[in-house]
């Protein structure tokens, strides 16, 4: 059967790309804290079960903190056509951990984390602290193309925590992607009102 193979060259701005591999906890790509990150959708698969998932299938994305009490969010862009499932990395991981360990017959299932679906606009979701880590898995959902790229960043408590979100602004401006821009900053300032840097993302939402 014919086809068209596409390549591209890839964003030249190491540390703020997506990398393989990072489909799994174990092997969660570290994200720096005071930049947006680009990724790429992958295949389809099913949430929480991927048995039957293929490499890339799932992202996975941690960052370092000072500790348990910094409050840390991921703030994610969908792709311009499709939808992404966000969860909790750490939340997910605790799960796993329980689920594993109830080996009794007639052990009451538990439900896993609830997976928040991002489609035609910006989302946050706070992050369960696990000590300094904080982890959050993306996927695509039904109708997204593998390899779209969706972009996100993660957002602290810390003095400069917002770093990321302007970073992140600053990219949907020059791709023209205002709607999705001006709600970044909406998310961000609200969820993170008591920041230094909230009263900047209102000026922002200003001009």
């Amino acid at each position: 059967v014919p086809y068209t193979l596409r390549v591209e060259r890839m964003p030249e701005n190491p540390g703020t790309v997506e990398e393989e591999p990072n489909d799994a906890l174990n092997t969660a790509q570290d994200c720096p804290l005071t930049r947006s990150m680009t990724a790429y959708a992958g295949a389809q698969v099913d949430y929480p079960d991927r048995s039957i998932a293929a490499l890339s299938g799932v992202d996975v994305f941690r960052v370092g903190v000072a500790g348990d009490t910094e409050k840390v969010a991921v703030l994610v862009v969908p792709p311009a056509k499709g939808k992404l499932l966000v969860v909790d990395g750490i939340a997910l991981e605790t799960w796993l951990a329980k689920k594993q360990a109830a080996t009794a017959p007639t052990a009451k299932a538990v439900a896993p984390p609830k997976a928040m679906v991002v489609e035609g606009k910006p989302e946050l979701v706070v992050l369960s602290a696990a000590g300094g880590r904080r982890v959050v898995r993306i996927q695509a959902c039904e109708g997204t193309d593998p390899g779209a790229a969706y972009r996100f960043t993660f957002l602290t408590s810390d003095s400069n925590g917002l770093a990321g979100v302007l970073d992140l602004a600053r990219t949907l401006e020059e791709e023209r992607r205002q709607p999705e821009r001006q709600r970044a900053l909406e998310l961000a300032a609200n969820a993170f009102a008591d920041s230094p840097q909230a009263l900047e993302l209102r000026q922002m939402l200003r001009q």
